[in-house]
């Protein structure tokens, strides 16, 4: 596989004309390179252009803007506009159960707790253990 530091090295190229030595490869070579290259140009010139043009643009609604009085400061908002995240409390347990008088959370994740698990074979459901906020039956 050739890498663009073979392509920039004069010896490098060399030894890739000796292998293919035709000189109809190294010419069609050339041509697409040649190819390549105007194409690129295009390019870029494209985007000066159109860099040139907003640039333009840029200058006229200015040149708008002091004509009526108005300075471009005014138009953005005073305060930076930062995202904010809003702070969300820590997630308890997705279902609850009580140990004693402490009460416990499980996530739903890993071993089911003891107690849980004793209740469900004894008939209760799981969903009688969803966690739905501070007021919880006992």
């Amino acid at each position: 596989m050739m890498t663009i530091s073979m392509l920039l090295n004069l010896n490098e190229l060399k030894k890739i004309a000796k292998m293919h030595g035709c000189i109809d490869v190294l010419l069609s070579i050339k041509e697409k390179l040649e190819l390549i290259i105007e194409q690129k140009r295009e390019e870029e010139s494209v985007s000066i252009k159109k860099m040139a043009e907003k640039q333009k643009r840029i200058k006229m609604y200015r040149e708008l803007l002091q004509q009526d009085g108005i300075s471009p400061s005014e138009l953005l908002p005073n305060k930076p506009i930062l995202k904010t995240t809003q702070i969300m409390k820590p997630k308890k347990g997705t279902y609850t159960y009580y140990d004693g008088d402490k009460q416990k959370f499980w996530s739903g994740r890993g071993r089911m707790p003891g107690k849980i698990k004793r209740a469900i074979e004894c008939g209760k459901s799981l969903d009688s253990f969803i966690y739905l906020g501070d007021e919880i039956d006992r």
